[in-house]
């Protein structure tokens, strides 16, 4: 099961059936011990093409536009009068 989840668009290639005349897909799995070859379903050719077809993934940058570092400095809060602690008379 580990094989399938390794599988990439280069294992996999759209051949004709030497028997029925189909096209199908033929899969290179390559596992612990070598390559072995699968044959797809004639009914999988088309939903591969499609799935060919797709745009490929791009990675997005971050989902906020990094600001320009501001020149002015730092400033702390001033006290309010509504704090925690009741004005002392």
């Amino acid at each position: 099961m580990d094989e399938a989840k390794n599988l990439q668009r280069r294992d996999v290639t759209i051949v004709e059936d030497e028997r029925s005349g189909d096209r199908i897909l033929e899969i290179e799995v390559r596992g612990k011990r070598g390559v072995g070859y699968c044959k797809g379903m004639p009914s999988a050719v088309r939903p591969y093409e499609r799935l060919l077809g797709r745009p490929k993934y791009v990675k997005q940058g971050r989902a906020r536009a990094k600001l320009p570092p501001s020149t002015e400095p730092a400033q702390l809060p001033k006290p309010s009068s509504t704090g925690c602690h009741p004005a002392k008379a």
